[in-house]
């Protein structure tokens, strides 16, 4: 029983510390409430404003002992005569140092108002703030306007209940109906149309604030016009009548250049992009129209020298002596077949062109043989210099007006500096001319999209020469012969064009076509190539029944052909571009984005309009969202 007792008051005293950590927690936790914001607003014969707000605060939570209050002076010719006091009568002292007192500073956009009071906490205070606002009232001979922010939109808790109410000046009475802007207020007129009283219908949230408009009689204010005025009025004029017409004509001509974008690119492959009309040309060829290699009509074709135009050149090479592709195969430890493909050097003393030499000596790099799902990183090195020296060499057969891949990146780095030029001048121009109008960014958005184009495009600006097109259009037509012989010509009476046009299969992406239109044909026997050996198990060609790998033309090993060997054959020409584009990839870099940075944000942000929206037009002419007095920060410490 004794342990059960100390067991419960343990519990006790635990559970007392929690909640005096959690009471000393939400103890610090300081927040206000305006349970009452009152405004009244008088407008003296001068123009001047007086303004008496009466704000009663409930403070929960934490130590208060002071207060702020910050005034624009945005629509004003200045604040003045400011008074501070509690509605105990209690009246405030400026600048005495002590509780109870208030420091009002002026600088060129704010005054600033600040006063001290005992500690207090978790008592409902109300406090009495007076000033005088000079030259907020707009003077116009169809009526005078007042437009005042009343309740602030910078308040950061909810205003429970409000009434506003203006004075008017006699002889000055209402000659509009009143108006409102931010929360949702009603309100009601004296009988003689010289007052208005506002009152929310709702809790006023934080940062949605009260703005009310009135228009009165004209000549019951007697001051001269507020400093300001006429530079608001000429801006006001501006935008009602200037404004409109330039935002329609610069959005006009924006839209006009945006739809001459697609013309413009056009305009410009048709005259630096376009080829030459080549000439009459038959609808297929069956040899090659000319004695260019076949890694060079695999780049006039498609204006690229790329992987496939490069194993074009290494199998034309090895149809011409200097190489041999060697099939092997090997046995992993866990008993299955794994098959390789070998490229080994041969006789290479003939004169090489400059690019044929540059992928040979890349390939081999000193050895005698190189398995081609293991090229070495000094190929792909070499890879950017070889398809330059292919592209120089078709300049130099005069098949290209210029580099090609020179001819790209020209363009792609034109348009890439037409859209940054775009982007820097278009933001440049918009600050500047933000007064001016809007839609001056918008006539840097066609540009944009121009450079855009020419970055999209450049793929299609390199220019053949009038030989080139020629040139070109026979080629084509000899590749339609290449992968639709079987409709041109009978296969049987072709088996000597297998090996001699097999890289210019290649190099047009039809090796396996070409390859199975031999090996399929009934009653067709092709002699394998001398430079492919494929891999012979026993005495049967092609055979997996186990044994000694025979050499082709060893004794007792049959002279292999194409029907046998047609579906390795395939296989190997396939490793030769998959492996070396499978150790291209392998070789390159991912890259990863920069993690999207996470902001976190104090207060309540920025709000809009919310409830009663934007001004009317009413009687008198309508109000303009940012000509209004009034305004400002309040808060307590």
């Amino acid at each position: 029983m004794r342990r059960l007792t100390l067991k419960i008051s343990s519990a006790a005293i635990l559970l007392a510390l929690v909640l005096a950590i959690v009471g000393g927690v939400l103890a610090q936790t300081k927040t206000v409430n305006w349970q009452r914001y009152d405004v009244d607003i008088t407008v003296q014969t001068n123009g001047d404003l007086r303004v008496v707000e009466t704000q009663e605060i409930q403070f929960v939570g934490g130590t208060f002992t002071s207060g702020f209050a910050t005034l624009p002076l945005n629509h004003t010719d200045g604040i003045t005569d400011v008074k501070l006091s509690e509605s105990n009568r209690r009246i405030y002292l400026q600048d005495n140092g002590g509780p109870y007192s208030y420091t009002v500073s002026t600088d060129s956009t704010n005054v600033a108002i600040d006063w001290t009071f005992p500690p207090l906490a978790d008592e409902t205070r109300t406090f009495v703030l007076e000033y005088t606002v000079h030259g907020a009232v707009r003077q116009y001979d169809s009526g005078d306007k007042l437009q005042y922010l009343a309740i602030t939109r910078e308040l950061e808790f909810p205003v429970f209940k409000s009434i506003i109410t203006v004075h008017l000046p006699l002889g000055g009475p209402l000659i509009a109906d009143p108006d409102s802007a931010g929360a949702r207020v009603g309100y009601n007129t004296a009988a003689d149309s010289l007052g208005v009283t506002y009152y929310n219908t709702g809790v006023i949230q934080p940062y949605e604030g009260v703005e009310l408009g009135l228009v009165f009689q004209h000549g019951a204010v007697t001051g001269p016009r507020p400093s300001w005025q006429a530079d608001y009025d000429r801006q006001a004029t501006y935008e009602d009548k200037v404004k409109p017409m330039i935002d329609l004509g610069l959005g006009a001509l924006a839209l006009g250049l945006l739809v001459a974008v697609p013309g413009a690119l056009y305009f410009m492959w048709y005259l630096f992009g376009r080829d030459p009309v080549a000439g009459l040309v038959p609808q297929y060829i069956t040899d090659p129209p000319s004695n260019l290699p076949p890694g060079l009509a695999g780049t006039l074709i498609d204006e690229r020298a790329d992987l496939r135009d490069i194993t074009a050149t290494l199998i034309d090479l090895a149809r011409r002596g200097y190489a041999t592709l060697e099939a092997r195969e090997s046995t992993t430890v866990f008993g299955t077949a794994s098959r390789s493909y070998v490229l080994k050097k041969a006789d290479a003393s003939a004169k090489l062109r400059g690019y044929e030499q540059m992928i040979y000596d890349a390939v081999f790099g000193g050895l005698n043989e190189r398995t081609l799902n293991k090229m070495p990183d000094t190929f792909f090195d070499k890879l950017g210099s070889i398809e330059s020296a292919m592209y120089a060499e078709g300049v130099k057969e005069g098949m290209f007006k210029a580099n090609p891949a020179a001819v790209r990146t020209r363009y792609q780095a034109s348009g890439g500096f037409i859209m940054f030029f775009s982007v820097v001048v278009g933001f440049i121009a918009a600050v500047a001319a933000s007064g001016l109008s809007g839609f001056v960014a918008c006539l840097f958005v066609p540009f944009f999209l121009f450079g855009l184009g020419l970055m999209a495009m450049s793929g299609s600006m390199p220019v053949k020469s009038r030989k080139g097109a020629t040139e070109a259009a026979k080629w084509r037509a000899f590749q339609k012969y290449l992968g639709n012989i079987q409709q041109y010509r009978d296969v049987a009476g072709a088996t000597d064009q297998f090996e001699k046009f097999l890289p210019y299969a290649i190099a047009f992406g039809l090796e396996q076509r070409w390859v199975n239109a031999f090996a399929k044909a009934p009653n067709v026997v092709v002699p394998a190539p001398i430079w492919y050996r494929p891999i012979y198990m026993g005495n049967v060609p092609g055979g997996m029944s186990g044994g000694r790998a025979a050499v082709p033309g060893a004794p007792g090993a049959p002279m292999p052909n194409l029907n046998d060997m047609g579906s390795g054959m395939v296989g190997g020409l396939n490793q030769i571009g998959e492996g070396l584009i499978g150790a291209l990839n392998t070789a390159g870099r991912s890259f990863a984005s920069p993690p999207t940075p996470k902001y976190t944000y104090s207060g309540g942000g920025s709000r809009g309009f919310s409830g009663g929206g934007g001004f009317r037009s009413s009687g008198g002419g309508s109000f303009r969202s940012g000509g209004f007095s009034g305004g400002g920060s309040r808060g307590f410490r």
